[in-house]
């Protein structure tokens, strides 16, 4: 059908097709807006999530590194128990595996471990080579040791915040659908660290 400008009932057609035509690319306009809008909003949550992360597996790492010097105190001091530097050396190797594992149920068995080992492992000193735990050098590094369980406890609490923050960001309409579309999927958190409850969970022989 030929299109006739002065017919009103093609008027009215060609008017009501410029309208719906108006109408869908206002939509369309606005569902890209909003995409656009969900889309970054979803990279910062992840991006918090990410950076919560790096700060929880920071504050481990640290506690690792003095983990080496509080062995070589007790060997350059003759308080020398195998079954020890065993016990310490496994867990904190635990740890460094779990952590590059990427996997958080790994993560959170190994850093349990490790500070009941590190728990169990001052109960032993004290008792044993009480000389060598009063010692200075002794001293800071189990008191920065257990420093560092509340460090890693508040950094985990963070993580588990973000974790939280981004999983319900993605979880809502129409973050959902865009959610689905840009590959955004939910994060699990850190379980609760019950390990400073936890105590004489590793037999040192006695």
């Amino acid at each position: 059908m030929k299109y006739d400008y002065n017919k009103k009932s093609h008027q009215i057609i060609g008017a009501a097709l410029l309208t719906v035509g108006a109408v869908l690319f206002l939509t369309v306009a606005i569902l890209i807006i909003t995409a656009f809008g969900s889309y970054n909003d979803m990279i910062e949550a992840r991006e918090e999530v990410n950076l919560a992360r790096a700060n929880v597996e920071t504050v481990m790492q640290q506690r690792l590194e003095l983990i080496p010097d509080l062995l070589e105190t007790v060997k350059a001091s003759s308080a020398h128990d195998e079954k020890i530097v065993e016990t310490i050396s496994n867990a904190s190797n635990m740890v460094v595996s779990a952590m590059q594992s990427g996997n958080n149920d790994d993560i959170d068995t190994a850093n349990e471990n490790l500070t009941i080992a590190i728990s169990d492992f001052k109960s032993f000193m004290v008792k044993n080579y009480p000389e060598l735990t009063a010692g200075q050098h002794f001293t800071m590094l189990m008191d920065q040791l257990e420093g560092s369980v509340n460090r890693i406890a508040a950094k985990r609490s963070e993580y588990n915040a973000a974790v939280s923050e981004y999983n319900t960001l993605i979880s809502k309409m129409p973050n959902a659908i865009y959610a689905g579309m840009f590959g955004f999927e939910k994060v699990e958190p850190f379980k609760a660290d019950e390990a400073a409850n936890q105590t004489n969970m590793v037999d040192f022989g006695n």
